[in-house]
């Protein structure tokens, strides 16, 4: 039925991270001593420049995780698609198994993180989301300072199995001109019990250089309405329901380095559901995006259940 579809499946402030499993891994092959890394998965640091080198992304490690011990570091330099050259490492803290970390390696910015961070408290209901908000939102001004920013996702995250803590999961898009980025943006994650930001993960590819600034808006909020719906009839939907509609950047080339082109198009971003998604209860709705200025659809996120 809809077999003609065109179909994207992206999400908005989520990007491709680049993930070595420790597990497959030796500690031989992931010395973190000076000498030169000699596994195959990572990059020969005698043999590629960085501006941080080993020793700094040590110490930034130390600055951000508390407790972290040292003797557990595993991992090395990589050359990410997104992130370009990257110090990645596995380590474990006194409180936690095992946090992943990426430090970019020029600018010594930590682009993400991943693992629980602080002592788990029997009590997982002590901080509200509205505290959950302000935990994330000053984490982020210490980190990377006043972003042009705008908050898109505050909730909570119920537990992925018995026993465990939920999460509250805060996120934010960036903004350019007033208009909210596709694909870049921050996320944090917050302990419901202890209040500390258990997770962190920043996407920023979009080269602002690169952003148009004599973009014409031709097509208008009713009209890109129009043509999502005609859009989706011709690939056998029915029943269309425009549900909402917002202006966005949307960068064609994603994921790409901030190094790389960039196609960046002002679209309208069009949210609805059609009678397949209210008949089998889909819990979120589809999304067309829209060029603004000459109407092309761009992309297309449905699901077929």
């Amino acid at each position: 039925m809809r077999t003609g579809l065109f179909i994207v499946l992206c999400a908005a402030m989520v990007a491709t991270v680049a993930f070595v499993s420790a597990a497959n891994l030796s500690n031989e092959d992931m010395s973190t001593s000076s000498a030169p890394l000699k596994s195959g998965l990572y990059l020969n640091q005698t043999q590629e420049y960085t501006r941080i080198d080993l020793d700094d992304v040590k110490s930034v490690i130390k600055a951000e995780i508390p407790g972290v011990n040292m003797e557990t570091l595993s991992g090395g330099l990589i050359d990410d698609r997104v992130y370009g050259k990257l110090w990645q490492f596995t380590f474990s803290t006194e409180a936690d198994k095992s946090i992943l970390m990426g430090v970019d390696a020029e600018s010594g910015d930590i682009m993400f993180f991943f693992g629980r961070t602080g002592k788990i408290a029997p009590d997982y209901t002590k901080i509200s989301l509205e505290q959950a908000k302000q935990i994330a939102l000053d984490y982020i001004k210490e980190r990377d300072g006043d972003r042009d920013l705008t908050l898109v996702t505050a909730q909570y995250i119920d537990p992925h199995a018995e026993g465990l803590p939920g999460e509250y999961l805060v996120r934010y898009s960036r903004v350019i001109g007033e208009v909210r980025c596709l694909s870049d943006g921050i996320t944090v994650t917050i302990h419901p019990a202890t209040g500390c930001v258990m997770s962190y993960y920043k996407s920023w590819t979009m080269p602002e250089d690169q952003v148009p600034d004599d973009v014409g808006m031709k097509v208008s909020e009713s009209e890109a309405a129009v043509i999502v719906a005609d859009y989706m009839a011709e690939n056998g939907a029915q029943g269309v329901r425009i549900l909402s509609s917002e202006m966005q950047w949307v960068d064609l080339n994603y994921p790409a380095s901030l190094k790389d082109s960039h196609d960046i198009r002002l679209a309208w971003h069009v949210r609805f559901t059609d009678d397949y998604y209210r008949s089998h209860e889909v819990t979120f709705p589809a999304a067309v995006w829209v060029d603004a200025e000459t109407g092309e659809v761009l992309k297309c996120l449905y699901s077929l259940g």
